[in-house]
């Protein structure tokens, strides 16, 4: 349920809807925290993103965060 959760609110950060889906979180929800923000709304630019998603807990991101690292898109060639 905590990996599902966390999985919805991620999806939820990179798509560029203001919808939430079930268990996921969008922009209404980060706005009422003590420092608000906002949803990303395209791919994650760092791994390290995935901290404010909600749902994400140390464990989680612990879990996630090495297998997600190689996925990175490499930096753009100017």
């Amino acid at each position: 349920a905590r990996m599902a959760a966390a999985a919805a609110a991620l999806t939820d950060w990179m798509d560029n809807d203001a919808e939430a889906s079930p268990g996921g979180a969008e922009d209404a929800r980060y706005a009422g925290l003590s420092t608000p923000y906002r949803t990303g709304g395209v791919i994650l630019a760092d791994v390290s993103e995935m901290r404010a998603v909600a749902n994400m807990d140390d464990a989680l991101y612990g879990g996630c965060a090495p297998m997600s690292a190689p996925c990175r898109r490499p930096p753009r060639r100017r």
